[in-house]
C-alpha cells in the first residue's frame, strides 16, 4: 500500500501529466494525427464553433465543438443517425486546467469490437501553440480501436481567430 502512494507522490512532485501527443517515430502510432484549427466566433469571440465530418464503414458523423466564455462551456457533440453524444464541460473561467474523457464501447451486430475514446482538456502547457492559432481553447483527441488493428485518431487543437487574448480570465 505504501508503494503505490510514495508512486503517485512522486509522480505528483517530480512530473506532470500531460495529454498532448508529442512527435514520435513509433509505427503504432501513424495513425494519429495532430490539426489546429481556428473557430469561428461572433464579433465578440464569445461564442465559437467548428463542425467537420468523419466517413467510417459506410456511414457519415458529424461533429461539433462549441466553445463560449459566458457560461464559459467547452462542448462535443457526434452526431451518428442512430446514436448522438454530447459531452461538456461548464467552468468559472478558463484559466482553471480540466481534462475529461468519454469511452464507448460497443460490438456492431455481425462485426468486430469497437471502442471510441475522447478527451477534452485545456491544458497547454507542453503544447507549441501553431502559428495562426490565436488564442488556444481546448485541445480534443478522438482515437478509435478496431478491434485488433492500429488505433487512428487525431488530436485538434481549438483555436480562436484571433491572438488578441479575447478569451476572459
Amino acid at each position: 500500500m505504501w508503494g503505490a502512494f510514495v508512486a503517485v507522490l512522486c509522480l505528483a512532485f517530480a512530473g506532470h501529466v500531460s495529454g498532448t501527443w508529442l512527435k514520435s517515430n513509433d509505427p503504432s502510432m501513424s495513425n494519429m494525427g495532430f490539426y489546429p484549427e481556428t473557430m469561428e466566433c461572433d464579433d465578440k469571440v464569445e461564442r465559437c464553433v467548428h463542425c467537420f465530418q468523419e466517413k467510417s464503414g459506410g456511414e457519415v458523423y458529424m461533429h461539433t465543438f462549441e466553445f463560449t466564455t459566458n457560461p464559459v462551456k467547452y462542448q462535443i457533440n457526434m452526431f451518428m443517425g442512430k446514436l448522438d453524444r454530447k459531452l461538456y464541460v461548464m467552468r468559472n473561467n478558463t484559466e482553471k486546467v480540466f481534462r475529461m474523457c468519454f469511452e464507448h464501447n460497443w460490438t456492431p451486430k455481425g462485426q468486430e469490437d469497437f471502442k471510441v475514446d475522447i478527451c477534452m482538456d485545456n491544458n497547454f502547457k507542453d503544447l507549441e501553440v501553431p502559428e495562426g492559432c490565436g488564442d488556444p481553447a481546448a485541445l480534443v483527441t478522438f482515437d478509435y480501436h478496431h478491434s485488433d488493428d492500429k488505433i487512428h485518431g487525431q488530436q485538434i487543437l481549438y483555436c480562436t481567430p484571433n491572438a488578441a487574448s479575447a478569451l476572459p480570465a
